[in-house]
């Protein structure tokens, strides 16, 4: 009888060994997917940057519209936090207690950025794509 005792363990190490070495197996699965996934994505926007015009000119205008066939560059400023700054370099998010000594500083909302030192920055761009530049470099080095 002792011996048969023996025979359920075995099966449920055995299991819970299988079982372990699946959920390692997923885990490594799942993690590979996401950073792969992640590359993708910057091989998009990568290619999508690619296919946009080149830049041919960059101007700053004082008025609020770009002239004809320039058009406005923008970017977007996704804000700050309001700190509190203890000496040196220790700070905290959220502002300065009453009883603690530190000066706070007030974090900036978000927004569309569209100016420059109060000019507008207007690009024109060209009709060729990287990809067409690209195309014209290995043309002209063949006839050379």
């Amino acid at each position: 009888m002792g011996s048969n005792r023996g025979v359920p363990f075995f099966w449920s190490k055995c299991l819970l060994s299988c079982c372990f070495n699946i959920a390692i197996l997923v885990i490594g699965i799942v993690l590979y997917l996401g950073d792969t996934s992640q590359y993708g994505q910057v091989i998009d926007y990568e290619m999508s940057e690619w296919n946009l015009k080149a830049i041919e000119d960059v101007i700053a205008v004082e008025a609020n519209v770009c002239p004809e066939s320039y058009n406005k560059v923008s970017g977007w400023f996704y804000g700050t936090e309001t700190i509190c700054r203890k000496l040196g370099d220790y700070y905290f998010l959220g502002p300065c207690g009453r009883r603690e000594t530190g000066l706070t500083r007030y974090g900036m909302s978000d927004e569309e950025l569209t100016k420059f030192d109060g000019r507008r920055i207007c690009v024109k761009r060209s009709n060729y794509t990287y990809h067409d530049l690209v195309g014209m470099r290995e043309t002209r080095d063949k006839c050379a």
